[in-house]
C-alpha cells in the first residue's frame, strides 16, 4: 500500500513541475536589478512617513516591503489604506515605464506594509493582468 501512494506523491510532484513555466534568465536578472536598486534606498523615509525597508526578487515575482512608520495598526482604516495604496502603485508603475515589461513577462509583485510595531498593514499583490490598467503597458 505505501508503494502506490509513493508513486501517486510522485507523479503528482512531477506534473506540478513541468506546468510550471521556467522564468527566463534575462528577467531574473531584470528583477534582481529593480530589488537592488530598491534596497539601496532602504531605511529612506518619505515625507509621508513611509519607510523603504527592503526588496527581494524570486523567479517572475518582487516584493516591496515598507514601515508605516508614524502609524499603528489601529490609527488609521487599513482596507481604505489598501485601496489608495493600490492606485499609488498602479500610479508609478504609469510613470516608471515598468508596467508593459512586468505584464509581457507575467511578473507578479506585493507590496507589504507594516506599522510602526511591525505588524502587517496591508498586502497588495499587482498581477499580470492589473497592468492593463496602467496606461502605456497596452
Amino acid at each position: 500500500m505505501k508503494r502506490p501512494a509513493i508513486l501517486t506523491l510522485l507523479g503528482a510532484g512531477l506534473l506540478i513541475s513541468s506546468c510550471s513555466s521556467p522564468v527566463d534568465p534575462a528577467v531574473t536578472a531584470r528583477l534582481q536589478q529593480e530589488a537592488d536598486a530598491f534596497n539601496r534606498q532602504s531605511n529612506a523615509v518619505t515625507p509621508s512617513g513611509i519607510r523603504i525597508d527592503s526588496a527581494s526578487a524570486s523567479g517572475a515575482r518582487l516584493r516591496f516591503n515598507f514601515t508605516l512608520i508614524n502609524n499603528g495598526k489601529a490609527d488609521f482604516d487599513s482596507t481604505i489604506f489598501a485601496q489608495r495604496a493600490r492606485l499609488d502603485v498602479l500610479g508609478s508603475l504609469q510613470t516608471g515605464g515598468n508596467a508593459a515589461f512586468f505584464r509581457d513577462h507575467n511578473v507578479r509583485i506585493t507590496y507589504t506594509y507594516y506599522d510602526r510595531e511591525g505588524k502587517l498593514v496591508s498586502a497588495i499583490e499587482i498581477l499580470p493582468g492589473d497592468y492593463e490598467a496602467v496606461p502605456g503597458a497596452s
